[in-house]
């Protein structure tokens, strides 16, 4: 089973029929952020508080150009050198890409103070952000799925292994506080989970593709940065 999973997972059909899926999944969410911008664009013309719909639409604006950019990159990128094997590493990937978006099945909390809803919003703009920045930098290794493409140790890469983990988890926090329940915080904690499982294989394929990658692990912070390291770029790179 293994074996057959392997060589399906290698082959032209499945590269394709993955970037359709993702690229439609992404879409999908592109397509509910434009219309809660659009949502938020017709109360502020109606006269609505725009203390709190400002930064609530430029969040709908920032995860937009986040999901089209990812799209755009699952498109054009290239084919993967190596895969992390076993259907286990796939459902870690999806489940900590998709689980926390469950989250808009709960109610939004209305009775926070202004102040709160402001937090969450810059949390989410600050988060987003910095994700189109990794992004953009990651360019044609950017992956949902635990793959090896070209390794990256420059820019965000230079301070933390895992920069668009760590962008996503600051956005997703002002999710957090905007959901703020206890099956809010089991879901943030469970795609937390998943996440860092997710990390880890991704490390386990790159170590096994590219032997420099060991030496980066060894020098680079996972996810919180040390107080001094050069934005450089990796010399196996």
């Amino acid at each position: 089973m293994k074996t057959t999973l392997a060589s399906i997972s290698r082959s032209k059909s499945w590269d394709v029929a993955t970037r359709i899926v993702g690229v439609s999944c992404l879409m999908f969410l592109c397509a509910a952020a434009l219309a809660a911008a659009v949502g938020t664009v017709r109360q502020l013309a109606a006269g609505e508080n725009a203390a709190r719909l400002v930064p609530t639409l430029a969040v709908n604006i920032c995860l937009l150009v986040l999901l089209l950019i990812e799209a755009t990159l699952i498109v054009s990128r290239s084919r993967a050198l190596a895969k992390a094997p076993g259907i286990r590493s796939r459902m870690t990937a999806l489940i900590g890409t998709w689980v926390i978006f469950l989250v808009v099945f709960l109610p939004i909390r209305v009775d926070l103070p202004i102040v709160i809803y402001d937090l969450a919003a810059l949390l989410c703009i600050v988060g987003d952000m910095l994700a189109i920045y990794v992004v953009l930098h990651l360019g044609g290794s950017y992956s949902i799925m635990a793959e090896a493409r070209t390794p990256v140790s420059s820019g965000p890469y230079a301070l933390v292994r895992h920069p668009l983990y760590l962008a996503e988890q600051i956005a997703l926090l002002g999710a957090l506080i905007t959901y703020l329940s206890w099956p809010a915080v089991a879901l943030f904690s469970l795609q937390s989970c998943f996440q860092f499982m997710r990390a880890r294989n991704e490390e386990r394929v790159l170590a096994r593709t590219f032997p420099a990658y060991a030496n980066y692990m060894r020098r680079t912070p996972m996810l919180v940065p040390r107080g001094s390291n050069p934005w450089s770029r990796d010399q196996g790179r």
